[in-house]
């Protein structure tokens, strides 16, 4: 009888298991994502971490539209009234549910936005150019000089 039982538990956790599944993949790690236009002589702050997402619903597996990824970006960084995402995380995925799901990206990542005026007098807000740092575009903080690498600069591009 304790056979039995087990069995059937066996049976109902697996199909329990199978019938409701989720996934995520990673898309990758980036030192800095943007969607919007920058400006060089800007100074910047860190808003701070945030996760935007693009997600469509899916009925018997047929997605009901098609999410992007480009707008998971955008969704992150407007959530913190930003300009660029720095150490962001891009993952796809989903759900499903018998009959119906989700999938689409999600986008986590720390936003910054540019300094407004106020900010400016404010010690404690940490501010950041866009500088160029031994040949690597970053983001440099004015107090305390760390720098976060964005992409290498191409000599011949930049004015002489």
């Amino acid at each position: 009888m304790r056979l039995v039982k087990a069995i059937v538990a066996t049976i109902a956790v697996g199909t329990t298991a199978s019938v409701f599944g989720g996934c995520s993949n990673r898309i990758g790690d980036f030192t800095m994502v943007t969607t919007k236009n920058y400006e060089r002589q800007v100074q910047y702050k860190l808003v701070g971490r945030l996760e935007g997402q693009d997600k469509v619903l899916t009925i018997l597996g047929i997605p009901l539209g098609s999410p992007d990824l480009k707008t998971a970006v955008d969704r992150t960084i407007d959530a913190g009234k930003g300009v660029y995402l720095a150490n962001a995380v891009l993952e796809s995925g989903g759900w499903t549910a018998i009959l119906i799901g989700r999938i689409g990206y999600t986008v986590t990542g720390d936003v910054y936005a540019a300094v407004e005026h106020g900010d400016l007098i404010d010690p404690d807000v940490e501010k950041f150019e866009l500088k160029d740092n031994k040949g690597e575009l970053a983001m440099v903080s004015s107090a305390t000089g760390k720098a976060i690498a964005v992409q290498k600069i191409d000599e011949s591009i930049l004015p002489h």
